[in-house]
């Protein structure tokens, strides 16, 4: 497969910044603004207290990522393959073709909002391979489970607070890394 060229989508976990000048994404960051998002002017003015914000970060990654697709392809590349990881998964389906920009961001923007509402928390367990997270999520309770199965031993665990934090502590006192996801 030499001289294959993949597009990935990166997943929250970023504050967004200015994307390049693109066409789809001042019409989306118009589309935002409509719907009470005024991203381009958080962007601009680096407002990371909104920025942090799960509902506000989600569409303004989003933007992001089709305007750096769109960068790519103005450039000359073309994509053999797109994949997504999480929220990323949205941008890999626009740059397939399979969802509409302006669609994805509505669904964006509808499923920052509906994890808003929700109260948890949620970390990657580094240096532990999938079952022994497992483990320690039946050890811990209903309260936490496997979110991502990252790669071999990279685990993302989410649900209430104090299980999380329970969880993470076991992991540590098993030789593994706990890191704390910034998600609101």
């Amino acid at each position: 497969m030499s001289g294959s060229v993949a597009f990935l989508f990166p997943g929250q976990g970023r504050i967004p910044e200015a994307p390049p000048p693109s066409d789809r994404a001042d019409a989306l960051f118009d589309l935002a603004e409509e719907r009470g998002l005024p991203l381009r002017k958080w962007i601009s003015e680096r407002k990371t207290d909104a920025l942090d914000r799960t509902e506000n970060a989600q569409p303004a990654l989003f933007i992001d990522s089709v305007a750096r697709e769109e960068a790519l392809r103005a450039a000359g590349w073309r994509p053999d393959a797109v994949a997504g990881h999480s929220l990323g998964e949205y941008g890999a389906l626009v740059s397939s073709g399979v969802l509409r920009p302006l669609d994805g961001l509505g669904a964006v923007i509808e499923r920052g909002r509906t994890m808003r509402g929700i109260d948890g928390a949620m970390a990657a367990i580094l240096k532990l391979e999938l079952d022994a997270v497992e483990s320690l999520c039946d050890e811990v309770g209903p309260g936490v489970c496997v979110a991502n199965h990252n790669g071999p031993t990279q685990i993302v665990v989410s649900g209430e607070p104090a299980s999380v934090e329970a969880l993470s502590r076991r992991a540590e006192e098993a030789g593994g890394r706990s890191v704390p996801l910034r998600v609101s």
